[in-house]
Order: C-alpha cells, then sequence, then structure tokens
C-alpha cells in the first residue's frame, strides 16, 4: 500500500489543511477499497492491508494534529498581537491627549503673558505671536431661549442665527454676545 506523503517535521509544516483533508478522505476511501476486495473474496484483511491501513492513518492524525495546533498558535499570537496593538493605541492616545493639553497649556501661558507685558504683536524667530479678537461667541441660558430660535432637536440653540439677529440689531435678555481673546501662532 502507497502512502502519499510520510510525516516529518518540515513536511508536515507544509502541508495545508485542505491537503490534509484530502489524505484522510483518500484514508476512508481506502479503507473502503480494502473492505469491498475482502467481501468480495470473503475474507478478512490480511494483517499487512491492515499495518497499511493504521499506518496510513496515523500519519494522517500527526499531520491533522500540527497542523491544527500550528494553526491554533498563529491564531493566539493574532490576538495577542491584536491586543498589543489595542494597548499601543490606547498608549498613544493618552499620549497625543497629554500633548494636546500641553500646547494648550503652553498657549495659555504666552497668551498671558503677551497680554501682561501689553504686547499686541511680537515676532520671534520664524513666528509671528500676535493678539487678536475672536469671534464673539454667544452665551445663553438654554431654558430661557425661545422655541422661536431653537433648532428641532434634543435641545440644541440656533447659535448662527442668534448671533446674526444680534449683529442685525436685536437685543435679547436671555444672552450676550461677548468677544474674547487668544493667541496666534501662524
Amino acid at each position: 500500500m502507497k502512502h502519499r506523503r510520510g510525516f516529518n517535521e518540515d513536511e508536515g509544516n507544509r502541508m495545508t489543511l485542505y491537503e490534509i483533508t484530502g489524505d484522510w478522505k483518500a484514508w476512508e476511501k481506502l479503507v473502503d477499497e480494502v473492505y469491498s476486495k475482502c467481501e468480495e473474496e470473503s475474507r478478512a484483511p490480511t494483517d499487512d492491508e491492515m499495518m497499511g491501513l493504521l499506518d496510513f492513518r496515523s500519519e494522517n492524525e500527526v499531520n491533522l494534529d500540527h497542523k491544527l495546533e500550528n494553526i491554533t498558535k498563529y491564531i493566539k499570537n493574532c490576538s495577542s498581537d491584536a491586543d498589543e496593538i489595542d494597548a499601543e493605541i490606547k498608549r498613544l492616545q493618552k499620549k497625543k491627549k497629554a500633548k494636546e493639553n500641553l500646547a494648550d497649556r503652553l498657549k495659555n501661558y504666552l497668551d498671558f503673558t503677551l497680554k501682561n507685558l501689553k504686547i499686541d504683536k511680537r515676532k520671534v524667530g520664524v513666528f509671528t505671536l500676535s493678539i487678536q479678537k475672536n469671534p464673539p461667541s454667544l452665551e445663553y441660558e438654554l431654558e430661557n431661549v425661545p422655541s422661536e430660535w431653537l433648532i428641532p432637536q434634543p435641545a440644541k440653540v440656533d447659535v448662527a442665527g442668534i448671533k446674526q439677529a444680534m449683529k442685525d440689531g436685536a437685543k435679547f435678555d436671555w444672552c450676550e454676545l461677548r468677544s474674547t481673546e487668544s493667541i496666534r501662532i501662524r
């Protein structure tokens, strides 16, 4: 009885599950052929036939177990890599937030210093720092905003509409336009 493949570490690693499944199916077919032949000849399988079937099956089981174990290890490695990537993403997000907060604090520090020294504009090396007026922001108490100024959705104020109305001369006792200043770095 010929075996399609013998198992060894290198070859077992190279076989695909498709090939191993093919070998398994070939073994099942071989068993059917041997037992059909024995039935036709009204005899039991010989020791050689049984040993050939058992050897072939044993090789297939070793190949299958080896391949299943290796694929399972690879799945675990992929899952572990994904967990490590997730942890790295979280670490980088924290680092990003810390850098953004630091940049904001330093901008506020420059803003405070320039305002305290009454410096509106200053060229420093390749940068120009200047204190400029921000567009007015609308401050309001939501519960006091008339419904005509509410955009239909979960309690959202039509800030742009109110600001435009106030610029056009409308007066409201429930809100005010407030101008602030901040630093710009170009």
